[in-house]
This record gives C-alpha cells, sequence and structure tokens, in this order.
C-alpha cells in the first residue's frame, strides 16, 4: 500500500530554500511514486496463508466437537443401561417385598448379597437438577441393610422354633457306627412314668404292651396327659454334651423320640387326647414306625420318609449343637433324619408302643 507522507522542501547545500538540480526528481517526489511491481505478490502470499491456519483451525474445532459429542452420548447410553438396571432391581425388590411366601425368601436373599456399592451419582439425561438420583445409592443400601436384618431375624426365630431338614441337606457329614458308639449311654425305663397297659422287663431293659389294661387308668402321676397312651420315658434326662443309644422295635405301630418332661396341660377332653402323644406338641420329637413307614413327628406336623422297615433304630443326641439325628441300624448306620432345634430344658429319652409291640433297650 503506498505511504502518504507530507510534503519536504529540499534545503540547497546554500541554506536556501529551492528547486534541485534540472532534471533530478525532488525526494518527496520520490516518495509519492506507486509500489513495486513484487510488493503485490507479497500480500497475496500473507493472505493464503491466513486462509490455510483458518482452515486448520477450523478442522480442529469441528474434531474436538465430534470427540465431545461422541462422550457425551457414551455417557448418555451407559446412564441409560444402569437406570435400566435399577428399575428392575426397584422391580424385584418390590416382589419381594409384597411376597408372603418364607421359602422364597430364603432363597432370594443371597442375592442382595450381590448388589454393587456405587456411590456415583446417576443422572438422567432428561431430568432437571432436582430431579437427579444422587440419593439413590444411599437409599438402595439402607433398603438392603433393612432386608438383611430381616432375613437374619426371621432365621433366628425358624432356629428357635426349631427346624426340620433331610438328610442330604444337613451338616456335618455323616459319622459311622463305631464313632457314635464312642457316645453310647445305656438307658433304663421309669416304671412311675409307664402307661397302665405296658409291661416293663427289668432284666432286658424291654417294655411291651400286652393290649390290656394291667392296672385301673389314672390320669395323674409325675407326668400328667403322658400315660393316656402307652407311653413311657427313660429314667435318665439329658441336658448336656453328645449321647447315642439304640432300640430294637418290632413290625408294629412305634414311636422312639426324646421329650421334655412336662406335657400340655390337662383338660377336659375325652381320653387319648392326639395332644400327649410323643411327637404331636411342642415339647417332645419323635421317629414313627407304622408297620408300613417311617415319618418324624414334632409339635404335630409330620414328615414322611422313604425306606423300609429297620429292626434296630439309633438315636444321637448333641446338646450343644441343638441336633437330633435318627439312624437305621444294619451292622452300619444310614441316616434317616436330622432334627435341629434350641433345647431349652434337659429331654429324656421315650418309647410309644401299640398294642402286641415290643421295645428293647441294647445295652452295650
Amino acid at each position: 500500500m503506498p505511504l502518504a507522507l507530507p510534503d519536504v522542501q529540499r534545503v540547497s547545500p546554500r541554506g536556501a530554500a529551492g528547486p534541485g538540480r534540472r532534471g533530478e526528481p525532488d525526494a518527496a517526489d520520490q516518495l509519492r511514486q506507486p509500489e513495486a511491481p513484487g510488493a503485490g505478490g507479497l500480500s497475496l502470499e500473507i493472505m493464503q496463508e491466513v486462509k490455510h491456519l483458518q482452515m486448520k483451525v477450523l478442522d480442529f474445532v469441528d474434531k474436538e466437537e465430534a470427540a465431545a459429542l461422541g462422550k457425551l452420548g457414551s455417557s448418555i447410553q451407559q446412564s441409560h443401561n444402569r437406570l435400566l438396571k435399577l428399575e428392575g432391581d426397584s422391580i424385584w425388590l418390590r416382589t419381594l417385598l409384597a411376597n408372603r411366601s418364607d421359602q422364597q425368601f430364603l432363597q432370594e436373599f443371597p442375592r442382595l448379597k450381590h448388589f454393587s456399592d456405587s456411590m456415583e451419582p446417576l443422572m438422567g439425561t432428561n431430568c432437571e437438577e432436582e430431579q437427579s438420583f444422587l440419593q439413590l445409592p444411599e437409599t438402595l443400601e439402607e433398603l438392603r441393610s433393612r432386608l438383611a436384618d430381616m432375613g437374619l431375624s426371621f432365621i433366628n426365630q425358624l432356629l428357635l422354633k426349631g427346624i426340620k431338614m433331610k438328610s442330604y441337606e444337613v451338616l456335618p457329614p455323616a459319622v459311622d457306627r463305631k464313632t457314635l458308639l464312642k457316645c453310647y449311654c445305656n438307658l433304663n425305663f421309669d416304671p412311675t412314668t409307664a402307661s397302665e397297659e405296658l409291661f416293663l422287663f427289668k432284666e432286658t431293659h424291654s417294655v411291651l404292651n400286652l393290649g390290656i389294661l394291667l392296672e385301673p387308668f389314672t390320669a395323674g402321676g409325675p407326668f400328667p396327659g403322658f400315660k393316656q397312651w402307652p407311653q413311657v420315658l427313660c429314667s435318665r434326662g439329658l441336658s448336656e454334651g453328645r449321647h447315642y443309644w439304640e432300640a430294637e422295635v418290632s413290625n408294629s405301630w412305634v414311636c422312639l423320640g426324646v421329650t421334655y418332661r412336662r406335657s400340655p396341660p390337662l383338660s377336659g377332653r375325652p381320653r387319648r387326647n392326639i395332644v400327649y402323644l410323643l411327637g404331636r406338641n411342642p415339647y417332645s420329637w419323635c421317629l414313627e414306625w407304622d408297620s408300613l413307614k417311617f415319618s418324624v413327628w414334632h409339635d404335630n406336623t409330620q414328615t414322611v420318609l422313604h425306606g423300609g422297615y429297620h429292626r434296630t433304630l439309633g438315636v444321637a443326641l448333641d446338646c450343644a449343637a441343638g441336633c437330633l439325628s435318627f439312624y437305621g441300624v444294619a451292622g452300619g448306620v444310614s441316616l434317616l433324619y436330622r432334627f435341629l432345634a434350641s433345647f431349652l430344658e434337659p429331654l429324656y429319652p421315650a418309647v410309644m408302643v401299640s398294642s402286641g409291640a415290643l421295645v428293647t433297650l441294647k445295652q452295650v
């Protein structure tokens, strides 16, 4: 671009003002001359460089914008997936809380341990700030803790009331007869608790039901109500340690078990109220053979077992573990059933012997 300068008056060597030499241009006239032909090319190169830099800047901005949009889309997708999972968990928790089935609750209970403890804030894609899910992890953690407490409380109540378990579900593992015999206890029947229908053989530690009343029936005695059925207790109560005993039973209706030395209060109901029979009340547990099948009873609840008749039956009691096990004995032992319960009082071995049946306590 041409430069405009003020007029300059040339001073002659003599100090006076005047024109220069004839035919020579004045200095101001030289400054007013147009640009040289090469100056236009330089300006064009500068403009092209500026445009090139502009294109590079715009390309960089476009790439950064695309990367930012990609990250935002990925974050939105992740949040959407987490929302779907939490919605499914919420539906499952509501269903579990509304379900009245204790069995299903116990089956689903371990799943609570696998909930993640993520404390990251979860924002909805179309939510306002005040509608965010920042408190959701804390809420789920509190709900999980409450469900865990409810489950443990329920399990403790079951343990107090007694749990009936199948043989293949029970720990500890099976033991052999040799191990059981190490805690064998020789038992004797207590004549004062025997029903009037029963005949006791002291020498053989046996009890026989002759099917007739040997004495007039009396409802009193040290164990009211118990004598309404042809039953008898052993004289020894078991409250500590481990104990094992065996009995030979005839192929008739018999019950073999344990009971507290008490029974439900006497009532005005007819003789032989079922509540006084072994296993038909909360105070006793028994294994029953009815000449067709085995079953176990507690609190008037029956569980039918599979398997045939065993002439010799074994009973193992672990007071500390709250474990009562019944075995079939034929050379070795085979577990028939095991009760788990909290035994709160001494337990007395007992038998029920129907008409014509015989039970003998084995001595070792």
